[in-house]
C-alpha cells in the first residue's frame, strides 16, 4: 500500500473541532483555579501570577493569556464580578 501524505482537510476540520470543544484550563482544574482567583482578589496581575507559577516550577500552571481569557469569559462577569486590579496612571 503506498504511503499517503498531504493536507487532509476533513482531518483538520476534525482537530479543529476538537480544540474549540476543550474547555478552558481554569474550568478544568479546580485546584488551578481557585489558587489563581485567590492571588488575583489579592491584586496581582495575570503576569506575576504566571511568572510566579513558573518560577515555582509548579506541575499545573497557566498562561497570562489563559488567566486574562478567564477573568473577562461572558459567564464568568454574569456569575461574579471578579474586577482586575487597576494599573497605577489609570
Amino acid at each position: 500500500m503506498p504511503m499517503v501524505t498531504g493536507y487532509w482537510h476533513m482531518n483538520a476540520q476534525h482537530l479543529a473541532a476538537g480544540r474549540r470543544k476543550r474547555l478552558a484550563k481554569l474550568l478544568r482544574g479546580d485546584e488551578l483555579r481557585e489558587g489563581v482567583i485567590t492571588v488575583l482578589k489579592a491584586g496581582w496581575s495575570p503576569q506575576q501570577i504566571a511568572g510566579r507559577m513558573r518560577h515555582k516550577g509548579a506541575r499545573r500552571r497557566a498562561c497570562h493569556q489563559t488567566i486574562y481569557r478567564y477573568v473577562y469569559l461572558p459567564e464568568r462577569r454574569a456569575a461574579d464580578a471578579l474586577v482586575m486590579p487597576s494599573t497605577p496612571g489609570e
